[in-house]
């Protein structure tokens, strides 16, 4: 992926905006449903040339969602990692994420609505990022960022919160979490070779970010 000059992304951390937005305390949601989910084409493998060039800021986030929304050169290493990851760890982030999303409603009494059913709001699922990441001094590291959004029958934003799982800087109110140690690899030929643990590196995000998204919610009367 094509890194962006540092004056690039001074400029776009002037234009960027919030990127939380809290679910209103008085609101009484009764059903969910889930919006299509776009799954990531790609799992990137990538070394960052300096520190700071993996900050998400503002239009940078498209750059990271589009990159990852392409599906990668037959031959280079990301064919060969997001092949090792889909097809030998079976790794699909967003069905994954979603189930577990899924289950933090229905502990607080919000089933996702089936089909053409009728729903209080629409959950989004936009991966801006994911897989693995070098910074100088460091090994490669798992890299997952994720914005969560409702929305109301009106299209009225209810709630949006932008998750990063990483070891990388970042800015704005995103909540930050980090990978466990064991997690990290040395190189990348130790990434392609354990697909498996590489893989459980990535969905280790999960329980965090629907911990989080659980508190969200209060339970249904």
């Amino acid at each position: 992926m094509a890194l962006l000059l540092p004056a690039v992304l001074l400029m776009t951390a002037i234009l960027a905006a919030c990127t939380s937005v809290p679910l209103p305390a008085t609101i009484d949601l009764r059903t969910i449903r889930l919006a299509p989910i776009a799954e990531p084409l790609r799992y990137d493998l990538n070394v960052f040339a300096a520190p700071g060039m993996g900050m998400r800021i503002g239009a940078y986030d498209a750059v990271l969602a589009r990159d990852i929304a392409r599906p990668p050169v037959p031959g280079d290493k990301d064919a060969a990692f997001t092949a090792a990851l889909a097809d030998q760890a079976g790794l699909r982030l967003g069905a994954e994420l979603a189930a577990a999303l899924g289950e933090t409603l229905a502990a607080a009494g919000i089933p996702l609505a089936a089909g053409s059913e009728a729903a209080d709001a629409t959950l989004a699922i936009e991966f801006l990022y994911a897989g693995y990441v070098e910074q100088p001094f460091r090994p490669f590291t798992p890299l997952v960022m994720v914005e969560i959004r409702l929305t109301a029958q009106d299209q009225g934003l209810l709630f949006r919160q932008r998750y990063t799982y990483g070891t990388m800087p970042y800015l704005h109110d995103d909540l930050h979490f980090v990978p466990e140690d064991r997690y990290t690899f040395k190189d990348e030929a130790a990434l392609l070779g354990n697909a498996t643990l590489a893989a459980r590196g990535l969905r280790a995000a999960f329980p965090l970010i629907a911990a989080d998204f659980r508190t969200k919610f209060r339970p249904s009367r």
